[in-house]
């Protein structure tokens, strides 16, 4: 797979098979973290870290064993 785009496009994974048929209709190569930050992560919520609750300390119970 390669990612490409067309100008003022958005970049595109295109297969290998594919590609020169996209060179010869304009798309230039571009980096695949392009693609990255603006197709595949666009939709995705950043997750915030989770707090660690603090636990509760459970009291032993002595077992008398008479």
């Amino acid at each position: 797979m390669k990612t490409m785009k067309l100008k003022n496009d958005s970049p595109k994974r295109i297969k290998e098979d594919d590609v020169d048929r996209h060179i010869s209709i304009g798309y230039k190569f571009c980096s695949k973290k392009e693609w990255k930050e603006n197709v595949r992560d666009l939709n995705k919520t950043k997750k915030e870290p989770k707090q660690k609750e603090p636990k509760q300390k459970k009291s032993k119970q002595k077992v008398d064993n008479n």
